[in-house]
């Protein structure tokens, strides 16, 4: 794994293919995709894509972890005063933003 993280990006895809371990594949895939995507083939990036929009958004009866709809109704029921209202609002905006992606189709 030490290898992975010195590695180039465009190295860092072919390491990963190379774990025998499932999870350090998907790890290594995660990482891959938040900080390369360009270094994964297009079929696996575009598969990564459409599970971050159905995690997401929780598109097509598949019920998410965390959805942005969850979130901002847990943001919702915060008591927001002055040591907090900064942060709840930067998060409100950042959530709003993500729900406002192309693939959204959860309304």
């Amino acid at each position: 794994m030490q290898t992975f993280h010195t590695a180039s990006w465009p190295e860092r895809a072919v390491l990963d293919e190379t774990f025998d371990d499932h999870r350090l594949r998907e790890l290594g895939r995660t990482i891959l995709f938040f900080g390369n995507p360009n270094a994964l083939s297009a079929d696996l990036r575009e598969k990564l894509e459409a599970r971050q929009v159905i995690h997401l958004h929780s598109l097509e009866g598949i019920q998410a972890g965390r959805t942005i709809r969850v979130a901002l109704d847990d943001l919702d029921r915060i008591d927001v005063d002055s040591t907090n209202a900064a942060a709840v609002d930067e998060i409100r905006s950042w959530l709003n933003e993500l729900s406002d992606l192309p693939e959204n189709q959860s309304s």
